[in-house]
């Protein structure tokens, strides 16, 4: 995790970060096609 902060910064707003969980699969889909909809939408 130490090195992943180095890459990934926590602050990021570019990021999502999800916690795992109840409905994580759900909302990771849901963002994922939320960021697919706004990627063709700039193309």
């Amino acid at each position: 995790a130490r090195h992943q902060n180095a890459w990934f910064k926590g602050d990021d707003p570019r990021i999502r970060w999800l916690d795992a969980g109840e409905g994580v699969v759900e909302e990771a889909e849901r963002l994922a096609g939320e960021f697919l909809g706004r990627e063709a939408a700039v193309r």
